[in-house]
């Protein structure tokens, strides 16, 4: 129990759920009143700053929120066996269905769009998500939902895992302007890689590893969105 609460007060679901309120209503407020290119920084900053901001005031220790690179080599190789078993046969799937079946071109774009785009993603959606949702809730979702494991085709999943994972759709889900239209569908999609991302963070045990996978996830998609030319 985190110190400064009284005994038999602390409510890890209720906490995760107000913090993932409050970071979801300053990261729209940021989108909707700031211009584009303080929005693309702040609004971020607002998933990281909510978790940090909860670690200081129920005086926390940071590190349980994956704030920790023991073993660098080891997490980039568990991240790198988690992309080589994902991001081809999505790379596939994507090119069948928007080039075969879909008649469009596709042209490689430049290795440097590519670079660029994870470095961006890096910093502006791999780490500040990941430190609110693998980080923070997934941690406290555990304290709640309880810490058994099964394995899912070898990934590590648990209960916090897939709430956690459910998170992450619903706030990629509040972002569209139809909720209830294919993109709003495809918007939760996004819990998919989450509970990619949180198995990740569940077996290397912090988030660096998760934020580099989401990094690279989003680059690829870029990558092959970039190169989408129109239908023959």
């Amino acid at each position: 129990m985190a110190r400064g609460r009284p005994a038999g007060a602390d409510d890890p679901i209720g906490e995760v759920l107000a913090a993932w309120a409050a970071a979801l209503v300053l990261s729209s407020a940021a989108w909707l009143w700031l211009p584009r290119t303080w929005a693309q920084l702040l609004a971020p900053a607002s998933w990281a700053g909510v978790a940090l901001s909860v670690a200081l005031v129920w005086h926390r220790d940071p590190r349980r929120f994956g704030l920790v690179w023991r073993r660098p080599l080891r997490g980039l190789l568990v991240c790198g066996a988690y992309a080589l078993a994902v991001l081809p046969l999505f790379a596939l799937g994507w090119w069948v269905w928007f080039v075969w079946l879909g008649g469009a071109s596709w042209q490689a774009p430049p290795p440097a769009l590519w670079g660029a785009a994870f470095v961006r993603h890096l910093l502006l959606a791999g780490l500040p998500e990941e430190l609110f949702f693998r980080g923070y809730a997934q941690q406290r979702l555990a304290d709640g939902l309880g810490r058994a494991r099964r394995r899912v085709l070898g990934a590590p999943l648990t209960p916090a895992v897939v709430a956690a994972a459910a998170l992450f759709a619903l706030t990629h889900l509040a972002f569209t302007s139809e909720p209830l239209s294919a993109a709003g569908a495809a918007r939760l999609l996004t819990f998919l890689p989450g509970l990619l991302f949180g198995a990740l963070r569940e077996q290397t045990g912090e988030v660096f590893a998760p934020a580099l996978l989401h990094a690279l996830c989003n680059a690829v998609l870029i990558g092959l969105e970039s190169g989408l030319g129109s239908a023959g």
